[in-house]
C-alpha cells in the first residue's frame, strides 16, 4: 500500500511540475516582454 502511495504521490507532483513549468514559461516568453514594452 505504501509503495502505492508513493507512486501516486510521485506522479501528481510530477502533474504540478510540469503544470508549474508552462505557468513560468508563460510568465517568462509573454508577460516579462509585453511589461518591458510598457
Amino acid at each position: 500500500m505504501a509503495d502505492h502511495l508513493a507512486q501516486v504521490t510521485w506522479y501528481l507532483l510530477d502533474q504540478v511540475d510540469v503544470r508549474l513549468s508552462e505557468f513560468f514559461n508563460l510568465i517568462n516568453g509573454n508577460g516579462w516582454q509585453s511589461m518591458d514594452e510598457i
